[in-house]
């Protein structure tokens, strides 16, 4: 597996990128703005982001799971919190899972 955590101080906000190491298959969890760490770390381990999960609903100036969808083809999946607040596309995950990504 691989788990790379990022984190923006100034906007105190988390994602990460999680990958299966057979499948190369990549989920990013909470994805920033700036979506080009993760689309270098893709390229850099030969992985395939094939899905976004949101687990919650973030300002517009922070969320990226639009622009890294549109960069990979991956599905956008929300959390029961974001789901809750309002339309989204995608599904929510099930709670306690399991979630493959490959």
């Amino acid at each position: 597996m691989i788990l790379t955590q990022y984190y923006l101080s100034c906007l105190s906000h988390g994602s990460y990128l999680i990958a299966d190491e057979g499948s190369r298959k990549a989920v990013v969890v909470d994805p920033r703005r700036d979506i080009s760490d993760y689309l270098a770390e893709a390229r850099e381990h030969d992985l395939d982001i094939v899905g976004v999960i949101n687990t919650h609903v973030h300002a517009d100036f922070v969320a990226g799971h639009l622009e890294l969808a549109a960069a990979t083809g991956a599905r956008i999946g929300y959390g029961p919190t974001a789901a809750e607040r309002g339309r989204v596309r995608g599904a929510a995950p099930r709670a306690g899972g399991p979630h493959r990504a490959g």
